[in-house]
């Protein structure tokens, strides 16, 4: 009985050691968008300048 309790008691402690929470989705099309949004605009403000 008292083995049985403690690998009970081993088991919900160290449970929580090998759970992994399930990653967040990365937003990759929407940050690809934002950086091309971005170098769109630099290279605009570049051809303005060199006018």
């Amino acid at each position: 009985m008292r083995t049985l309790l403690s690998i009970a008691v081993l088991s919900a402690l160290s449970a929580p050691a090998f759970a992994f929470p399930n990653p967040q989705p990365l937003p990759e099309p929407e940050t690809l968008a934002l950086i091309a949004v971005g170098l769109v605009g630099v290279l605009a403000s570049r051809l303005r300048n060199k006018k």
